[in-house]
């Protein structure tokens, strides 16, 4: 027991000693190029610009499909994103312009990523021009197409009304 309480002061003077140096040692921090005054709090005529670093540029778009046809049950109608940027859809609306009557119609939208073509149900069997909207988040790859097809149960006509807005970013 006696071994131990020395190891005890031992190890107690030695943290003792080392905390001293470290006291007796330290000097404050300086820069070899000077100073600048650093403002903490600046009100709006001089205001910091902020930017997220980690989320790419950011441009909004906003166009619309209008796939309509007289003479067939189905039509599409396609809008092509732009080489080098890919398209993220945020929102859309979209409407029957024409439907069969006595029957009904639906829309569809395609998309491609890679090698994954996706088909999104907007509007299913509707025989109304009651608008649906949807906030959603869907991508489209550079160069690819998104299609917004109206298709109707029969007759010879279909339309439809697809108002999309989102974002293009840079895609390498």
């Amino acid at each position: 027991m006696r071994k131990f309480g020395s190891y005890m002061y031992t190890a107690g003077a030695v943290i003792v000693f080392s905390g001293a140096i470290v006291l007796i040692t330290s000097r404050p921090a300086s820069s070899t190029v000077g100073y600048s005054l650093v403002q903490v709090t600046n009100g709006s005529a001089s205001a910091i610009p902020v930017r997220d670093l980690n989320t790419a540029a950011q441009e909004p778009i906003q166009f619309a499909l209008t796939p309509h046809s007289s003479t067939s049950k189905t039509a599409i109608f396609s809008y092509t994103v732009p080489v080098n940027k890919r398209l993220v859809i945020e929102y859309y609306a979209a409407t029957l312009t024409q439907f069969p009557q006595g029957g009904y119609a639906n829309v569809y939208l395609q998309t491609s990523i890679g090698i994954s073509t996706n088909y999104w149900v907007v509007i299913p069997n509707s025989t109304t021009f009651v608008p649906f909207n949807q906030m959603t988040r869907m991508y489209a790859d550079p160069g690819t197409d998104v299609i917004a097809q109206v298709t109707s149960s029969s007759g010879t006509s279909c339309g439809a009304l697809v108002n999309m807005t989102g974002y293009l970013i840079d895609y390498p």
